[in-house]
C-alpha cells in the first residue's frame, strides 16, 4: 500500500529531476540554436544550411520549457502555506506562459524548418514574414508567453516574502525573469542565454537537494500496518 510519505518522496524526486533537467535541456537547445539572421531570406538560408541542427535545437527547447513548468512549481512549493495567493498567481502565470512559449517554439521553429525546405526561397521568405507578423498567430503565442517571465518574477517575490530561499537565489531568479522578458519582447538571443544560465544556477542545486532528500527520507508504513511493523520502523 502506498503511503502519504511514499507519495511525498516520489514528488520530491520527480520535482528534483525536473529542476535539474529543465535548464539542462534549455541550455543545450540554446547553444544548438545560435543567433538568428536579420531578414527572412537570410534566416531561411541559415536554417537550410543545417536543418537537422535547427530541428534538434527547437526540440530540446520544447522539452526544456515543458519541464520548466513542473520545475518552477516545485521550486515555489515552500511558499504554498506562507503565501497561498502568491503561489496561486505564480501557478497560473507559469502554466499559461509556459504553454504559450511551447506553442511559439513549435510554430516559429518548426515553421521555419518547413519553409527552409520550400522550392522557392522568395515565397518562403514572404511566408515567414507573414508567420511572424500575423496577429492571429502572434497574439496567442509570442504575446501570451510573456506571463512565463512574469511568473518567474512572481516566484522570486514569493520566495523573498516567505523567506524560504537564500537571498542570492531570489536575486538570480529575478535576473532570470527580467532577462527572459527582454528576450521575449525584443528577440534578444544574449538575454535568453542569460536567462537559461541563471535558471541553471538556481534550479540545478535545488533539484539535486530535492532528489537527495527524497531518496534519504525514511519510509513510513501505512496506518493499517501491524503494531510489530510500526515498532520495527520506530526502532530503525
Amino acid at each position: 500500500m502506498t503511503t502519504v510519505d511514499d507519495a511525498s518522496r516520489a514528488h520530491r524526486i520527480a520535482g528534483g529531476l525536473a529542476l535539474v533537467a529543465a535548464p539542462v535541456f534549455l541550455l543545450a537547445g540554446g547553444i544548438s540554436h545560435g543567433a538568428d539572421q536579420p531578414g527572412a531570406l537570410a534566416q531561411l538560408t541559415r536554417v537550410r544550411a543545417d536543418p537537422g541542427r535547427w530541428y534538434v535545437a527547437h526540440l530540446l527547447m520544447i522539452i526544456g520549457f515543458a519541464l520548466l513548468i513542473p520545475a518552477a512549481l516545485q521550486l515555489i512549493r515552500p511558499i504554498r502555506r506562507g503565501a497561498p495567493r502568491v503561489h496561486l498567481v505564480a501557478v497560473v502565470l507559469i502554466g499559461l506562459g509556459g504553454i504559450a512559449m511551447i506553442a511559439q517554439i513549435v510554430l516559429d521553429g518548426f515553421g521555419q524548418w518547413l519553409l527552409a525546405q520550400a522550392g522557392d526561397p522568395t515565397t518562403g521568405g514572404l511566408l515567414l514574414e507573414r508567420l511572424r507578423s500575423a496577429p492571429e498567430l502572434v497574439i496567442p503565442t509570442a504575446r501570451l508567453s510573456g506571463p512565463l517571465a512574469v511568473g518567474l518574477f512572481w516566484c522570486a517575490f514569493g520566495l523573498w516574502k516567505t523567506k524560504t530561499a537564500p537571498g542570492w537565489q531570489v536575486a538570480v531568479l529575478g535576473v532570470a525573469s527580467v532577462a527572459l522578458m527582454a528576450a521575449i519582447a525584443g528577440g534578444l538571443a544574449p538575454a535568453m542565454a542569460v536567462a537559461f544560465v541563471c535558471l541553471a544556477v538556481v534550479m540545478v542545486p535545488t533539484g539535486v537537494r530535492e532528489m537527495a532528500s527524497g531518496v534519504r527520507a525514511p519510509a513510513v508504513p501505512p496506518l493499517s500496518a501491524a503494531p510489530a511493523e510500526l515498532a520495527e520502523t520506530a526502532a530503525r
